[in-house]
């Protein structure tokens, strides 16, 4: 509407002047977090925020601004979230000085992380192996708001939806830890869980080079990216 138009534009125009995160929605401090059912940061390419020019972390990290949205404490219920995301993706899309907007569940260099356990067919761990990996659910769009290029693959898209085969991009470390390569990754099924009952129904389609996630000085995690219209 007119209105989120002109009110994310005015909050944007804040963020630029103040060099601080965007809030959205109701109430402060941390957002209302369900874990792999709420996304809860928004990154906006145009306008700068962080100076990170001088620190490779993967991705193109100026021009990028973030913040959290908490639907739940604005009275949103579960299934009324997806529709509120796209509406202020789509809002945030065209505004001046806007090139992309994306989202995700798990924003990178926020200073947090998301953890899920996996099982790969074929793949013995090493004794002691921890066989969990970082996971983040991404709306369309999300690579290309960081800039960060497929090294092979394909991205989401609109297709890939709860009623869809489910699928999911991985990054560079996840590829070559249980698979050597990126292009022998491509195509392979994983489960989400460890367990016998776990099917490895999620197919990989893409790979992602490495970017830095939780902060700046940790050791960059096997990451799985999926697809958030497929958690509707």
């Amino acid at each position: 509407s007119s209105s989120m138009k002109d009110w994310l534009r005015l909050r944007i125009l804040h963020c630029r002047k103040q060099g601080s995160p965007l809030g959205l929605g109701a109430g402060t401090g941390s957002a209302h977090w369900r874990p792999f059912s709420v996304i809860d940061r928004i990154t906006v390419r145009g306008a700068r925020q962080h100076n990170l020019k001088n620190v490779d972390v993967g991705f193109v990290s100026d021009h990028l601004v973030t913040f959290g949205i908490s639907p739940g404490y604005a009275g949103y219920q579960l299934n009324q979230n997806l529709d509120l995301y796209k509406r202020i993706i789509d809002t945030l899309a065209v505004l001046p000085g806007v090139r992309s907007a994306a989202a995700t569940s798990d924003p990178e260099l926020a200073n947090n992380q998301s953890m899920s356990g996996i099982g790969i067919p074929g793949y013995t761990p090493a004794e002691g192996e921890r066989m969990s990996v970082e996971w983040a659910e991404i709306t369309p769009g999300y690579f290309d708001t960081l800039k960060l290029a497929f090294l092979i693959g394909r991205d989401i898209n609109n297709q890939d939806h709860a009623s869809a085969a489910k699928v999911a991009i991985v990054n560079e470390t996840f590829a070559r830890r249980y698979f050597g390569t990126p292009e022998k990754a491509v195509g392979h099924n994983f489960a989400r869980g460890g367990g016998p009952e776990n099917k490895p129904d999620f197919q990989i389609i893409g790979i992602v080079p490495n970017a830095k996630h939780r902060n700046l000085g940790r050791e960059i995690e096997p990451t799985v990216l999926y697809p958030h219209l497929a958690s509707a």
